[in-house]
């Protein structure tokens, strides 16, 4: 294995494909660790003259949900993009394990998506290889999307030369960039579609075994209904991913935007199900006279709903409890600071400390 790329020293490989390699690596000069993704050109001038036309776009690139680029160069006639090194798993995997996400929180990932592809679009950059392997789920829930523009870097925007990889892509691709169209912001929609539905499903709507078939399927046959297989989506937004997924790309969406700003209705409806679900909770803890922990789960309620009205003054209600418990254990603390202060003859000194005691709590009648 190589032991340096330019100024990062390689610490070991992470993955490899038909684009090439990718390593963590240290950066010495700040004391980062970072991603190295190494692309295969078999150094073929016309793919590095598309390479640095291409990463001189994705790497202008400043979004939340959007992996940095820090730096692109070239080695011994080889191209390399040096990145964000990321932890979490991507979509793909989380798919492919079956891991269980509310809809909700799928609702919540490809909004993400959808924010960061429109901000790209908005900057001239198109994808090109929008799939759920390409958009890493962190730890805190945060999105991050990968490889912007690596497909047309590599040459590997419609026609690719290693068969596991054209399977693995082709099943995302849009209908018209088998017809020879450019692809623009209509094809990274229609393979955001495809990535969502597979969220939705655990299936791809264009299952196929091999290149031939999926290309049939994706110009030629309309998906299974969403909630023919999962039914605990709701209509509007099998709605939204249907429109997305329009063979017709002038009749799909035209911007992720319109996309982002359909979802939200939808996941302000989900996080307010999920907050009046969260909130029935909270009445053993009250019986129970555990304030923290009542506390604890309303706030993770209005975390959701901020406007829920039952979550607001349940949060006053406990909240005074937890004032008033506060209260009490002063109080106690300074009557015994009181009391031993009256055994030791300090009796002014205690004197002040009952009135104190007695400002915090007036109707205390043991004062």
């Amino acid at each position: 294995m190589i032991t340096k790329i330019g100024n990062y020293d390689i610490q070991a490989e992470l993955g490899r494909g038909g684009f090439g390699r990718v390593y963590r690596a240290y950066d010495p000069r700040v004391r980062r660790l970072v991603a190295i993704k190494v692309l295969a050109s078999d150094g073929d001038p016309d793919m590095l003259a598309r390479f640095r036309a291409e990463a001189g776009l994705t790497g202008n690139l400043n979004h939340k949900n959007i992996v940095t680029v820090y730096e692109y160069g070239e080695q011994d006639g080889t191209p390399y993009l040096v990145m964000q090194l990321l932890e979490g798993e991507n979509m793909a995997q989380i798919i492919e394990k079956k891991r269980p996400l509310s809809i909700m929180h799928k609702v919540q990932i490809m909004s993400q998506v959808a924010e960061a592809l429109h901000y790209a679009h908005q900057n001239g950059v198109v994808h090109r290889d929008v799939k759920p392997a390409n958009i890493m789920l962190l730890p805190d829930g945060n999105v991050k999307i990968m490889d912007f523009g690596i497909a047309r870097m590599t040459g590997q925007g419609t026609r690719r030369t290693r068969q596991g990889d054209l399977i693995g892509s082709i099943l995302y691709m849009a209908p018209e960039q088998f017809r020879n169209m450019d692809a623009g912001p209509s094809t990274d929609i229609f393979s955001y579609g495809v990535t969502f539905y597979e969220l939705l499903t655990g299936q791809n709507p264009f299952h196929a075994n091999d290149p031939g078939t999926a290309m049939y399927q994706i110009t030629s046959v309309e998906p299974v209904s969403i909630r023919e297989i999962a039914p605990e989506c709701p209509e509007p937004l099998e709605s939204i991913v249907h429109r997305s997924l329009i063979k017709d790309r002038d009749l799909r969406y035209q911007s992720l935007n319109d996309v982002f700003f359909d979802l939200q209705p939808i996941l302000l409806e989900l996080r307010q199900e999920r907050a009046a679900k969260i909130l029935e909770g909270v009445p053993q803890f009250i019986d129970a006279k555990k304030w923290e922990e009542a506390d604890a789960v309303i706030l993770l309620a209005l975390e959701l709903d901020q406007a829920n009205r039952d979550a607001r003054q349940l949060h006053g209600k406990v909240q005074d409890e937890i004032q008033q418990q506060a209260r009490h254990k002063k109080v106690d603390t300074l009557v015994k600071e009181a009391e031993q202060m009256i055994g030791r003859d300090q009796i002014a000194e205690g004197i002040d400390l009952y009135k104190s005691a007695y400002r915090l709590e007036p109707a205390n009648k043991g004062l």
